[in-house]
C-alpha cells in the first residue's frame, strides 16, 4: 500500500475475509469503520469470519439445491424420451415443448431459475398424458375430462418428486383462460401464473404444427393466425406477441 498514491484509495481502512470452501469463492470486504477506534480489530475481523463462514453455507445450500433442480428435469427428460419411444407422433414432443417454454421465457427476460421451472412443467405437462385417455370404467373421456385428469396427474407428480413450490401453479392452472372463461377456478390475467399462461399458449402452438391425432399439422404462420384469434381471450396478448417474435427467429422449437 505504501507505494500508492495518498488519494488512491476511497477509504481510510478496509478489512477484508475470504470465503472459502476447499477453495476460495469469494471474498467479504467493509470498510470506513465507524465509531472508536476508526480502524478495524481483531474482534471485527472474527465477526466478519462468522458472517463469511454463513455466507458460503448459503452459498453451498443454493448450489445444492440447483443443482438438484437440474438432475430432476435432466430425469424427466429422461422419462419423456423413453416412454415417447416408439409413438411418431409424441416423439421428442415434451423436449419441443420445454425448449419452446424456456426459449420464449429467455427472449423476454425471465431469469434462468424460473426458466427451469418452466420446463419441469413441461415435462410434467406431457407426463400426465400417459394413459389419461380412458376413465375408471374404461370409457373413453372428452376432451375436458381428459384434461382435468391430466393437470391432477401432473400435480401428483410434481408432489411426490418434492418439486419445487412454484411448479405446480403452472400445471394447475394451465387451463384458465386470460379473460378469465377458463377453469377450475376463473382467474383472469394476472392472476395465471405466468407459467400456466406459457404453457397453454407453447402447447396450443405445438398442437397447431405438429398434431397428436396423426393429421398433418399447419404452418407456423398459420398457427400463429390462429394464436393471433385467441388473444385477449384464452391467451395472454403479451405472450402472444412473444412468441410470434420468438419463432420467427427460426428457433428448434419450429421444426
Amino acid at each position: 500500500f505504501s507505494v500508492d498514491p495518498p488519494d488512491y484509495y476511497l477509504s481510510e481502512s478496509y478489512l477484508s475475509v475470504p470465503l472459502f470452501e476447499e477453495d476460495v469463492v469469494g471474498v467479504i470486504t467493509v470498510s470506513e469503520r465507524m465509531g472508536s477506534p476508526n480502524h478495524f480489530t481483531v474482534g471485527d475481523r472474527e465477526v466478519l469470519n462468522t458472517l463469511a463462514e454463513q455466507a458460503v453455507i448459503a452459498l453451498m445450500n443454493i448450489q445444492y439445491f440447483e443443482k438438484q433442480e437440474r438432475i430432476a428435469l435432466k430425469t424427466m427428460g429422461t422419462f419423456e424420451n423413453l416412454f415417447e419411444t416408439g409413438d411418431p407422433d409424441k416423439e421428442g414432443r415434451s423436449q419441443k415443448l420445454a425448449s419452446l417454454m424456456s426459449g420464449i421465457a429467455e427472449s423476454i427476460r425471465i431469469d434462468e431459475h424460473t426458466r427451469q421451472n418452466f420446463q419441469m412443467a413441461a415435462f410434467l405437462h406431457s407426463l400426465g398424458t400417459l394413459g389419461t385417455g380412458v376413465g375408471e370404467n374404461g370409457e373413453p373421456l372428452s376432451a375436458s375430462e381428459e384434461s382435468t385428469k391430466r393437470v391432477a396427474m401432473g400435480i401428483r407428480m410434481a408432489r411426490r418428486m418434492d418439486l419445487p413450490d412454484n411448479v405446480i401453479p403452472i400445471i394447475r392452472d394451465q387451463l384458465e383462460h386470460f379473460d378469465g372463461s377458463g377453469g377450475p377456478r376463473g382467474l383472469r390475467g394476472d392472476e395465471i401464473p405466468l407459467g400456466a399462461r406459457l404453457l397453454s399458449l407453447a402447447e396450443a402452438y405445438l398442437g397447431h404444427i405438429h398434431p397428436l391425432n396423426g393429421s398433418p399439422g399447419i404452418t407456423m404462420e398459420e398457427a400463429l393466425a390462429r394464436l393471433d384469434e385467441d388473444s385477449g381471450n384464452r391467451f395472454d396478448p403479451n405472450l402472444v406477441e412473444a412468441i410470434k417474435a420468438y419463432v420467427r427467429k427460426g428457433p428448434e422449437a419450429e421444426d
